[in-house]
């Protein structure tokens, strides 16, 4: 059962690998990447190379065979250079991506650890402080003067106070908004696409 060890030493390995299997990663599902052929053909679209290919036809057309394979040669590197950067900005996406991957502290089998925000499982132990940015949606057990910056999701600009152990939003900070002042320990309630 979950609670087999006090709330205060975390959940043990063998319970987060089963919490894993039933609730997956603490991760917003990505767009797949296109494939490199769809990226290509995704060149050649655009009023403006449909009016290249159509002068390129009419000159065709018209016997100049010289001006059509120029034009040709033309939307061929354009579509080869459009190509490339896209393919480049991709691949440093994903990089920045792999860069910026927040860390969150948990507490597992009673001791402190810092792990990729990804692993977290529901009813996770995890510490929040001044400028950590929240993992998942957490219900606070303990703190000292917590305020959060809900911008993100309410739109307001002005930081929010939260009450460790209230059961409503006043006891709860979400994925996505930031700590801005205090520290405290809560409970993962909800990972993933479901915070």
């Amino acid at each position: 059962m979950d609670d087999a060890l006090p709330i205060s030493s975390g959940l043990t390995s063998d319970q987060v690998v089963a919490k894993r299997r039933e609730f997956g990663w603490n991760e917003l599902p990505r767009a797949q990447m296109a494939s490199p052929f769809v990226l290509f053909a995704h060149q050649f679209r655009g009023p403006l190379i449909a009016m290249l290919v159509l002068a390129a036809g009419i000159a065709y057309w018209l016997g100049e065979r010289t001006d059509a394979i120029v034009i040709g040669l033309v939307l061929i590197l354009n579509a080869i250079l459009g190509f490339v950067q896209e393919w480049r900005a991709e691949a440093a996406l994903d990089a920045l991506r792999a860069m910026l991957s927040p860390t969150a502290i948990v507490v597992r089998n009673g001791r402190e650890t810092r792990i990729p925000a990804r692993d977290l499982v529901p009813r996770d132990l995890v510490i929040v402080e001044t400028g950590d940015a929240v993992p998942a949606d957490l219900q606070l057990l303990d703190g000292a003067e917590i305020t959060v910056d809900e911008s993100t999701l309410s739109g307001e600009s002005v930081a929010v106070a939260k009450v460790p152990g209230k059961p409503d939003d006043a006891g709860q900070v979400f994925a996505g908004t930031t700590i801005v002042a205090g520290r405290g320990e809560g409970l993962v309630t909800q990972t993933g696409q479901t915070t």
